[in-house]
């Protein structure tokens, strides 16, 4: 049985449905890259963290 293929990043963020997220890097010790897929086809990335209890998403910017 062959192993199943990962797919890149970009495929990951390319296939995300409308309002979908999807973590593309963690980054130790409590963080996270992620992207999102809007109604209109944009993807916007934010940086997600954990700080004092506390799990915060903040707005980078368009992915292009």
């Amino acid at each position: 049985m062959a192993a199943a293929k990962e797919s890149t990043k970009g495929q990951a963020i390319n296939g995300l449905e409308p309002g979908q997220f999807t973590t593309i890097e963690k980054i130790n010790p409590c963080g996270a890259l992620q992207a999102r897929k809007l109604s209109n086809g944009a993807v916007k990335l934010y940086w997600r963290f954990t700080f004092a209890g506390k799990t915060e998403r903040v707005e980078i910017g368009l992915y292009d």
